[in-house]
């Protein structure tokens, strides 16, 4: 029964061009979150302009307010992303973006904005 319900679910849930997957709005605006994470702790190109194309992408699919909800997304980016860790020294700022992405408090919000 639960198979069923959720695949009720997920039918309801349209796939946007370029996705494989459904996703919603929450979906796409954590998405945008984490390309603008990795452009700023990777800067420089060729990686920079991949992670700035693929944040673009989600907010381009999105049918959020193009304002608000996006720029405040950008104010939750951790700021910490090129400090190495205490441990070895190292930059951890794929960790750091993906547990950006995975947050509570990120989750929160981008299902706040729908």
């Amino acid at each position: 029964m639960r198979w069923i319900v959720l695949t009720a679910l997920l039918a309801s849930v349209p796939n946007h061009v370029n996705l494989d997957r459904p996703a919603n709005e929450a979906d796409l605006l954590r998405a945008y979150a984490l390309g603008k994470c990795l452009a700023k702790a990777y800067d420089q190109p060729p990686f920079v302009d991949d992670a700035d194309w693929s944040a673009n992408m989600y907010f381009q699919m999105g049918k959020l307010s193009k304002g608000d909800p996006y720029q405040d997304v950008l104010k939750l980016i951790p700021t910490d992303l090129k400090t190495p860790t205490i441990y070895e020294n190292h930059v951890i700022a794929v960790h750091k973006c993906i547990e950006f992405y995975e947050s509570p408090g990120l989750k929160a919000f981008a299902k706040k904005q729908r």
